[in-house]
């Protein structure tokens, strides 16, 4: 496991422990952005796929929650 995927974990426990009922994904959440991006690359690893830098996937994000993909 990479040090980002780590360090997502840890700090999206952390938030939970804190009080944080749920934690939502959002773009501009720098602890979802990250564990997303981790685990969206552990998973390129392992199948041997193109891996993303968090910019690209922020990107994604942006794409697939913008209204007018309905």
């Amino acid at each position: 496991m990479d040090s980002c995927s780590v360090c997502s974990t840890d700090r999206l426990a952390a938030r939970l422990q804190a009080g944080e009922d749920t934690i939502s994904f959002d773009k501009d959440d720098d602890d979802t952005l990250d564990f997303v991006t981790a685990a969206a690359n552990l998973r390129s690893f392992a199948y041997t796929i193109e891996r993303k830098t968090r910019w690209e996937v922020k990107g994604w994000f942006i794409t697939v929650s913008s209204p007018y993909n309905e």
